[in-house]
């Protein structure tokens, strides 16, 4: 009898030595929200073997809670040095104000330049006097903002890197003392302790990227990094027993690129279930009525999603049509996106609802009639990107508009669940959020056609069948 993909994945026993696989998951940011991670570990256990995620606390939550069950998986959270961590509670006062000198601190420095220690009451003083004395305290003042923006910049610079740093060495030490039987790296900075520890352990470790890493969206300042960057996933990256990555465009390009042997496993990043578990609340949330329609998106409100061509589209959409937003956005952008709503005449037809939890997306998004999905081409990763919320649009039963991007384009195309936009003009959005209106029962059917062949647990069976390779040294 031939097993299904499901069926192979979870028949798929990870053991090794007569025992359950130890498996260690690596991830260098905190696990909470990462569907992916905690899917991944599902399906490990789910296959005979036992995980550990080993994830980084960052200042901005609770470094005390080092042991904790995420959705039934055993995470540890490790910190790493911070820069903000280790200076006195004075100096971090004055690094937080470096963008502006402080009034008394400007006082206390001008009465501390003046020779014999004692204030100046400028009312006494004499022109000359005057003149002297404020040249001094300029010329304080301005030491003093070269070093507090000095030190600002400087523990900006360095923060990072030894924040990461010091989490790989105690990523390594933990390694070592946990002895998993196999190390999966998630993303690029987890790549040296994953390697350093495989060494160490004469275990493999297997290379999980989430995304083009060396060509991802960061800021634009950043000098040192990218080399570093670069220079960390060229070492690691062909010397990982295995490579995992979410879309084929990238898994060619890391082929390349490193001279691979064989082409990266491919994962996509699909929900757990594709059929929708939460009934559809968008139209009650935004307050609409069963003779609307709505376009709707999902995710951080920003800049860099398209979303200002949306609100433009909407103006060229009949009256009845709205523009409905699950997610969150800085209250600037959001009054900047309100003040484009009013100069177009549509500010009661876009809606801002917040988010929602992340296994609750795609049920909230199914009373929708159409799912807008904006991938920029300014970066690699983007234009190869398959992303998360193209799946849970199908998991939601919702055609779709994507960003003519070769994945998500190629997807689309494929299962024929929606219009690919062919330029990022208004106009040409709201002629394809019109015609998949026009036509919704038709591309709601391919949707519900398409979601019946994506599953998790056949983006997981291949994940299984290479750890069990892997560790089997096959």
């Amino acid at each position: 009898m031939t097993l299904s993909n499901d069926e192979a994945g979870k028949n798929t026993k990870l053991w090794k030595q007569g025992r359950p696989a130890q498996i260690a998951q690596l991830v260098a940011h905190e696990v909470f929200n990462d569907s992916r991670v905690l899917k991944e570990a599902t399906s490990v256990i789910d296959a005979g073997g036992k995980v550990q995620i080993i994830g980084r606390a960052l200042p901005s939550t609770n470094m005390a809670e080092r042991y904790l069950q995420v959705e039934g998986k055993s995470v540890i959270r490790i910190p790493g040095y911070s820069m903000y961590s280790i200076l006195p509670e004075k100096a971090l006062n004055k690094l937080r104000k470096a963008s502006g000198m402080d009034a008394n601190s400007i006082a206390i420095l001008s009465q501390n330049s003046q020779p014999d220690g004692q204030s100046i009451n400028a009312a006494n003083e004499t022109p000359e006097a005057k003149g002297k004395s404020s040249s001094r305290r300029t010329s304080s003042q301005r030491i003093f903002k070269l070093v507090k923006d000095g030190g600002y910049r400087v523990a900006n610079l360095i923060d990072a890197p030894v924040g990461l740093a010091s989490w790989w060495l105690r990523v390594v030490s933990e390694l070592r003392k946990s002895k998993p039987d196999l190390i999966h790296c998630n993303d690029a900075n987890t790549l040296i302790p994953g390697y350093l520890a495989s060494k160490a352990l004469k275990v493999p470790f297997v290379y999980d990227s989430h995304e083009l890493w060396r060509h991802r969206a960061t800021r634009e300042n950043r000098i040192i990094a990218p080399h570093v960057e670069a220079l960390i996933e060229t070492f690691a990256a062909p010397r990982a027993a295995g490579i995992i990555t979410v879309s084929q465009s990238i898994a060619e390009w890391l082929e390349l690129e490193y001279k691979l042997p064989e082409m990266p496993t491919l994962v996509r990043n699909v929900p757990e279930t594709m059929e929708t578990e939460v009934p559809g609340s968008l139209r009650e949330m935004a307050g609409l009525g069963t003779d609307d329609r709505i376009f709707s998106y999902s995710g951080s409100i920003n800049p860099t999603r398209g979303i200002e061509i949306a609100v433009q589209a909407l103006s060229m959409l009949p009256n009845k049509v709205h523009f409905v937003m699950l997610g969150y956005g800085s209250a600037d952008y959001s009054k900047s996106l309100n003040d484009l709503a009013v100069s177009l005449g549509v500010e009661d037809r876009i809606h801002i609802v917040g988010p929602v939890r992340a296994d609750e997306v795609a049920g909230t998004l199914s009373d929708s009639d159409v799912a807008y999905i904006y991938l920029k081409s300014d970066i690699l990763s983007h234009r190869f990107a398959l992303p998360n919320k193209l799946f849970e649009a199908i998991a939601g039963g919702l055609p779709v508009v994507v960003s003519n991007r070769p994945e998500a384009a190629n997807l689309v195309s494929e299962l024929g669940i929606g219009r690919i936009l062919e330029s990022d003009e208004p106009g040409v959005l709201a002629s394809a959020v019109q015609a998949v209106l026009d036509d919704g029962a038709q591309y709601r059917h391919a949707t519900s056609e398409a979601r019946k062949g994506i599953s998790w647990g056949n983006e997981a069976a291949r994940m299984i069948d290479l750890y069990a390779k892997v560790l089997h040294g096959r």
